[in-house]
């Protein structure tokens, strides 16, 4: 059928509606064959996008003076529009020679640190640390490739960190300045996942001071907690709104609530903190003709009553090694929200192409019959999954995944 682009086929399936076929997603692609070749940036959200790579060269000595420069850049963005296209192409090249419908990206960098966390923070090549003042240690990084600080320790320490270094600025020109000439560049090629810092609270949180704090402010610090969230929300639904204004019709929200078979919080402490903020952002979207696509690994059974009450468009990846069953979901939850993703992460690393193929035929058979379902990996492509299971995955939902399709 004519007419599909990559845009339409997902605006039609998160309205439950059937397109020409199963739209497909991927976060991030690590397979080793494929980046070798071309790269695929992957956008990590959140206050901790500065990861150690990040930071070493931001805090580089040879930076130091270029670094003021910089952020006067950011608030003449026009300055930096000759660097868009290029930037857009060598981001989604490799989605886009994969047939990938929808990706991640971002607006821009968000504005909502101090400069101070450029001039505190240092970084140790030895060991491969970042310190913060008086030497204390912030993260100890083993790998070359950081996610950030989800994981034990955080940035910030507490109360005291947070007011020296955050500064939420919804209205810089740096949050914004790669959205205008992207939306124009993509028309056609691929559908984008617009990222906004503070859409969901935990996991931003859990970047900003590491789960342990987290935890003890979450039963110690109440109130610390609710007023970190009232900033994040204000600051994500101002974002929100100018983004919608600028063109953005879909967006990207990811919360990590999940371990395996059980989640990280109660649902009462979901609800008591973080529930009616979610709901706000997604009214603001929802009323501005956007979609919301909410990505949250491992079990997350527990939070379904509040995502739909919050209005989810989309929800990812269904884990089914973390006790998620897709196949149940379709059942209970399907006319709720949009299921996105489920293929095992462990069977593309270590099982047959024949076996991805039944798989994903399954898959197509159980989740696709009157839309409502987009193909995806249960996380993301990782550098342990086999480019032919990869490629078959694809193959399959591009060949098999055509509508009318028969339950």
């Amino acid at each position: 059928m004519k007419g599909w682009t990559s845009e339409k086929r997902v605006l039609t399936t998160f309205n439950h509606e059937e397109p020409d076929r199963i739209p497909i997603y991927e976060g991030s692609i690590e397979v080793p064959e494929l980046v070798q070749s071309s790269h695929s940036i992957a956008i990590k959200p959140g206050i901790m996008f500065l990861s150690y790579e990040t930071l070493k060269f931001f805090t580089s000595t040879w930076f130091q003076p270029l670094r003021k420069s910089f952020f006067k850049i950011l608030k003449n963005p026009i300055l930096l529009q000759p660097l868009v296209k290029s930037a857009f192409n060598r981001s989604t090249q490799l989605h886009r020679t994969l047939g990938i419908d929808l990706m991640g990206y971002t607006s821009g960098i968000p504005m909502i640190f101090s400069d101070k966390l450029f001039s505190d923070f240092s970084i140790n090549k030895r060991n491969r640390t970042i310190q913060g003042l008086n030497g204390k240690l912030v993260l100890e990084l083993p790998s070359s490739d950081s996610g950030g600080a989800v994981q034990r320790n955080g940035f910030l320490s507490g109360p005291e960190d947070y007011e020296r270094y955050m500064e939420f600025n919804p209205d810089h020109p740096g949050n914004y300045f790669l959205t205008k000439k992207t939306l124009a560049i993509v028309k056609g090629k691929i559908a984008l996942l617009f990222s906004v810092t503070g859409a969901a609270f935990f996991e931003t949180m859990a970047e900003m001071f590491g789960f342990v704090t987290l935890f003890k402010f979450l039963v110690k610090n109440k109130n610390f907690v609710k007023r970190v969230v009232q900033d994040l929300s204000d600051y994500a639904c101002s974002v929100a709104e100018q983004l919608i204004e600028k063109g953005v019709q879909f967006f990207y929200m990811t919360d990590d609530l999940g371990l395996k078979a059980k989640g990280m919080i109660s649902p009462r402490m979901y609800e008591n903190f973080f529930h009616d903020k979610v709901k706000k952002f997604a009214k603001i979207v929802h009323d501005g003709g956007g979609y919301i696509f909410r990505h949250s690994c491992g079990y997350f059974k527990e939070y379904i009553p509040f995502f739909i009450k919050e209005g989810m468009d989309g929800v990812h990846p269904w884990e089914s090694s973390a006790g998620m069953d897709i196949f149940e979901a379709k059942q209970n939850w399907g006319d709720n929200f949009t299921l996105i993703g489920n293929v095992p992460i462990g069977l593309l690393s270590h099982g047959t192409v024949q076996q991805v193929v039944d798989y994903c035929k399954t898959l197509i058979h159980l989740c696709g019959p009157e839309g409502g379902y987009i193909g995806s990996s249960s996380h993301s492509i990782v550098p342990s999954v086999k480019w032919q299971n990869y490629a078959a995955m694809l193959w399959i939902f591009k060949k098999y995944g055509k509508y009318p399709i028969i339950n």
